[in-house]
C-alpha cells in the first residue's frame, strides 16, 4: 500500500513539474510523460482517480479494525488488576453455563476487594471444595509489603446458579452469601439459599 502510494505521488509530481516548467518554457511545446495510444488515456485516468480511493479505503479499515480490537480489549480487562471484567464475565456466562461439567472457570473483579468466579461443577459440595482449597491457600500465603509480612485472607460467597435464573439473580445471592461469611468472622465461606 505505501509503495503504491510513493508511486502515485511521484508521478504526479513529475506531472506537474514538466507542466510548470513547460508553462515557463516556450508554452507551444507540449511535453507529455507517459506515451499512451489514445484508447488507453482514459484507463490511466480511472486509475489515477481510483487508486487514492482504495487505499484510503484499506487504510481506514485496517486502521479501524485496530482500534476496535483495543476497545473490545479495555472493555473486557479491569484496569487495576488486569483480571477479566463484568462484562467479560456477562460474555463467557452462557457459555460456561451451558457445559456445567467443565473445569474451566472465569475469575472476574466484580468491584472493588470483591471478585466473581463462575465454576461449572456439578454439585454445591464440588463448588464448596473449589471453594475451600482457595481460601486455604490465601491463608497460607504471606505477602511482604515494604518489610512487613502481611496475612491475606478471603471470605466466599456461594451460589449454584439455576437453569431458570439469570446470571444477575445468581450473582445477588452469592454476593448476600459473601457478606454473611465476612459478618460472621471472615476467612469462611457461606452458601447461598437456592433459588426460589
Amino acid at each position: 500500500m505505501t509503495v503504491s502510494l510513493l508511486v502515485y505521488m511521484a508521478t504526479w509530481m513529475l506531472r506537474v513539474f514538466f507542466s510548470v516548467a513547460n508553462a515557463l518554457g516556450e508554452g507551444s511545446r507540449s511535453f507529455v510523460l507517459v506515451h499512451l495510444p489514445a484508447p488507453l488515456a482514459p484507463w490511466l485516468g480511472l486509475f489515477y482517480g481510483a487508486v487514492p480511493v482504495i487505499i484510503a479505503a484499506l487504510t481506514l479499515n485496517l486502521v479501524n479494525e485496530r482500534l476496535s480490537g483495543r476497545l473490545r480489549d479495555i472493555a473486557r480487562t479491569d484496569d487495576l488488576t488486569g483480571s477479566p471484567s463484568r462484562r467479560a464475565l456477562r460474555e463467557r456466562a452462557p457459555e460456561l453455563v451451558a457445559l456445567n461439567l467443565r473445569n474451566d472457570s472465569v475469575v472476574t473483579r466484580y468491584g472493588g476487594a470483591e471478585f466473581a468466579v463462575l465454576l461449572p461443577v456439578a454439585s454445591l459440595e464440588e463448588a464448596r471444595a473449589v471453594a475451600e482449597r482457595l481460601r486455604k491457600a490465601f491463608e497460607s500465603d504471606v505477602v511482604e509489603f515494604e518489610g512487613a509480612a502481611i496475612a491475606v485472607t478471603i471470605s466466599v460467597g456461594l451460589a449454584m446458579m439455576a437453569t431458570d435464573e439469570t446470571l444477575d439473580d445468581a450473582l445477588k445471592r452469592a454476593d448476600a452469601a459473601l457478606y454473611r461469611a465476612k459478618n460472621g468472622g471472615r476467612n469462611r465461606g457461606d452458601v447461598a439459599l437456592a433459588a426460589a
